[in-house]
């Protein structure tokens, strides 16, 4: 799986000095680059419409894990990252990819030192990188309710942006689409003066919830039997989202009035995403069009080769 989510976490932790070993640096320059290869979602769990629609533009209150403390803890009170033999050992592992057993030991660490913001953000991207993406999240969510890693104002601004993308992005993943939504709005929400957004960056987060919107939005109606409309806002999705390469020429798709990116799928190092044809397929088969709708989920079934999302289950699960 492609993730360009890896710099930012990159910036994250060096800002704050995570730890006196250089290591450190080299390991998660590591982790990107070993992330640079396409590869298929092993855990996303695309939803199923059911009878409560989400929203698309009232924020929810994203669950957040509790931190169970034992009778052993010594809790830290500062902001900065705490040290420890286990959490030594556990950057050792990491930087050697032995990412089960680096776990184990940030594990032992936490426990001690349960306020450690960095042990957080490195125990989630050894969760990423094992495709994990629920126990990222968890602890990604975690990391929001900590202290800061950094304690620069202007640093400090790039570490919330960079914890909020990153939520999206595992939100995007795990089908979560309201909540990828939000963490999208809560980025483009930081603003403490410091630092002003760039129009490309404005564009590129917004253009991408626009596109989820349009999945939310049609989810709402499938909920409701408007299966019509659920129609419209799935085919919006598919043909008006592209990634990849920006389009050449400024042309605008046949049935498009806008034409938004989404860098999820081009994190993904994809060119089209299942999910819209799926969604679609559902829609076309409560209407009775069942040629239409088994041709979705052929290609809900063709976009995802390995069946990594589920697709094919889902299809099957929906009676093709």
């Amino acid at each position: 799986m492609k993730r360009l989510i890896f710099p930012l976490l990159i910036v994250l932790l060096l800002i704050g000095g995570c730890s006196n070993d250089s290591d450190v640096k080299e390991q998660l320059a590591d982790f990107e680059t070993e992330n640079a290869t396409p590869k298929s979602v092993a855990q996303t769990s695309t939803p199923t419409p059911t009878s409560t629609a989400i929203s698309r533009t009232q924020p929810t209150s994203t669950a957040t894990p509790s931190i169970q403390p034992t009778s052993t803890v010594v809790p830290s009170t500062t902001n900065q990252p705490v040290t420890s033999p286990d959490k030594e050992i556990a950057l050792e592992y990491f930087e050697s990819n032995e990412l089960e057993l680096g776990i184990e030991h940030i594990d032992r660490h936490i426990k001690l030192y349960p306020r450690d913001t960095s042990a957080y953000v490195f125990r989630g991207l050894a969760h990423l990188r094992l495709e994990k993406f629920q126990a990222a999240l968890d602890d990604f969510n975690i990391v929001l309710t900590l202290p800061a890693v950094s304690t620069d104002p202007v640093e400090l601004h790039d570490e919330k942006r960079s914890i909020y993308l990153t939520i999206a992005d595992l939100s995007w993943e795990l089908g979560l689409l309201q909540d990828s939504f939000n963490n999208l709005g809560n980025y483009l929400q930081v603003n403490d003066g410091f630092k002003t957004l760039p129009a490309s960056d404005y564009a590129r987060i917004s253009e991408t919830q626009n596109t989820i919107g349009w999945l939310i939005d049609g989810i709402n109606y499938l909920d409701a039997e408007m299966y019509g409309k659920a129609i419209e806002s799935f085919t919006e999705f598919i043909d008006c989202t592209w990634s990849g390469k920006p389009p050449t020429g400024g042309s605008m798709p046949e049935g498009c009035t806008e034409h938004n990116h989404n860098m999820f799928i081009t994190w993904q190092g994809e060119s089209e995403h299942p999910i819209g044809y799926f969604y679609r397929g559902l829609a076309y088969k409560e209407l009775g069009d069942l040629q239409k709708a088994t041709s979705d989920f052929a290609k809900a079934i063709e976009l995802d080769p390995d069946n990594s999302r589920g697709f094919l289950r889902k299809a099957t699960d929906a009676g093709f």
